[in-house]
């Protein structure tokens, strides 16, 4: 349980960071517009829009139960004063993290069909709320959404409602009473709790459609499951941690696998995967004992970390329909290894996944697409990278801290540069930036530690006007103006048109606008 509590501490912890600064939102010297929107239970509703932060505080009247609704971007982020039967009216897309955590007053709450996600402990430790009425439309419930209303005995759920968090109604007393009468509690088909948690083999009855979030999580004596036909969609954490699994039977009905579905179960040592599956998410069997896996032709995308860890590994069959591919999804198992040892660039389906271990000046090879974030992370070795016209776009981190990086070489047909993807390459001197990219993330030549933020020492040359001159001036990073169509090999300088190097132009015409 310890990992669970941990992770529930640090969402609280973060949840509520998110929640404190709402009181600022509101500005003296700004200019507010009042509407009145119409009537709502008898109550009229005030509107006050803050132009400045987008910011909408609904007053709703009545002698006993006076109460706003701080909402900005359409997410209801606070509330001041003592609802008690409170309405989310129409217009409201979500509802914040711990918007209403602890609201001792509220009794009933009715959440308009506009509404589509209720947030993570939104509702949380309310303990005097009663009912619950949902209306068509909401489809998201997140993890500890409705945890610990101890009163809450009235839930109307929706049909739009297709996902549903781990432990939302945890501690309520409609989950008590759902529990004393069936061993398998769901809500439209989406299993959330089980009774039996000392079962070694659980079979999960016809009938649902998918595995709700955390369901099995840290049943330390579960050994076997077997999932029917009819569930499509397995969820986040649902067997994590199940350090007894050994034996899992996947429907032909499945299409994903959640984030960390399977994440520790380190007993685990072989499954197999159905034809139907489309997505495998993050960390999905990190840490698990597999010996071998054969990733079927309809899986398209992988998530980050979901085989990471998995020391016995060796086998891994993977498909050209295999288009997204994670940071990390492979790190740390035998396979991967096995690559490096081959070849320090470790290429699955054009995407560059790993070059940690290269050493000296590298050439990606023509053909690759992208370079996968974190892909150089940390590759002291590394002193040069020449990326090729293929390549469209480099991940994030994905050259993070190569503390010896000197030469970077890109050319035209690049298109984008991630997230601090040259971070912490102090050593670089210059780099053109094409004026094919057209987009650089934050941070991407800028270095960033507690005691403030450092961009490169190196230049930025970049033509006038273009993606790579406008991120130089909001980063503040050194950078100076090149002409059109200019090339660099080494220390040499070209005219770079129609996709290939004139040689014979060794001329700059236009360089920090003095040549």
């Amino acid at each position: 349980m310890k990992t669970k509590l941990f992770r529930r501490v640090v969402a609280l912890a973060l949840s509520c960071a998110m929640v404190l600064p709402v009181g600022s939102v509101s500005h003296a010297q700004e200019e507010e517009k009042t509407q009145t929107v119409g009537e709502a239970q008898d109550k009229e509703i005030s509107l006050t829009l803050t132009e400045a932060e987008n910011t909408v505080v609904e007053k709703c009247g009545a002698t006993s139960e006076d109460y706003e609704l701080v909402i900005k971007n359409g997410v209801v982020v606070d509330y001041t004063g003592s609802p008690v039967n409170m309405v989310i009216p129409d217009g409201v897309t979500s509802i914040g993290y711990c918007a209403f955590y602890d609201c001792e007053s509220l009794v009933s709450v009715k959440i308009s069909g506009s509404v589509k996600e209720i947030g993570v402990c939104a509702f949380a430790h309310c303990c005097n709320l009663e009912k619950v009425i949902m209306e068509n439309g909401v489809t998201n419930i997140r993890f500890d959404a409705f945890s610990n209303c101890k009163k809450l005995t009235d839930v109307e759920a929706p049909e739009s409602v297709t996902e549903i968090g781990e432990d939302a109604f945890l501690g309520t007393a409609w989950l008590s009473e759902q529990r004393m009468d069936k061993n398998f509690v769901s809500i439209n088909n989406i299993l959330i709790s089980v009774t039996d948690t000392e079962a070694e083999t659980v079979i999960i009855p016809n009938g649902i459609s998918a595995i709700g979030n955390g369901v099995f999580e840290e049943w330390d004596h579960l050994k076997s499951v077997e999932i029917p036909e009819g569930v499509q969609r397995i969820g986040e954490l649902a067997f994590s941690h199940c350090s007894s699994l050994s034996n899992v039977k996947l429907p032909k009905s499945l299409t994903s696998i959640g984030n960390d579905a399977f994440l520790g179960c380190d007993s685990l040592c072989s499954i197999e995967i159905p034809e139907n599956v489309t997505t495998i998410g993050g960390g999905a069997f990190c840490h698990s004992a597999l010996e071998s896996i054969e990733i079927p032709e309809s899986v398209v995308s992988i998530g980050g970390d979901a085989f990471a860890g998995c020391a016995n590994l060796i086998d891994i069959t993977i498909p050209v329909s295999l288009t997204e591919i994670g940071s990390g999804a492979f790190s740390d198992t035998a396979w991967l290894e096995t690559q490096k040892n081959k070849n320090p660039l470790v290429i699955v389906n054009n995407i560059l996944i790993d070059g940690r271990t290269a050493e000296g000046e590298v050439t990606i090879p023509n053909g690759v697409i992208r370079i996968n974030d974190r892909a150089f992370w940390c590759a002291d070795n590394l002193t040069g990278v020449k990326i090729p016209a293929t390549v469209k776009s480099i991940g994030n981190e994905a050259f993070f801290y190569c503390s010896n990086l000197v030469n970077v070489e890109m050319v035209e047909g690049i298109t984008s540069i991630g997230e601090e993807a040259f971070s912490w390459c102090e050593q670089i001197n210059e780099v053109i930036i094409p004026s094919s990219v057209m987009e650089i993330g934050y941070h991407a030549f800028v270095s960033v530690d507690k005691e403030g933020v450092w961009p490169m020492d190196g230049f930025l040359l970049v033509e006038e006007d273009s993606c790579g001159h406008k991120y130089a001036v909001e980063e503040g990073v050194n950078y100076r103006i090149i002409g059109k169509g200019l090339a660099k090999s080494g220390s040499q300088w070209y005219m770079y048109k129609n996709g290939s190097v004139d040689t014979s132009f060794n001329g700059l015409t236009k360089y920090n606008g003095s040549w």
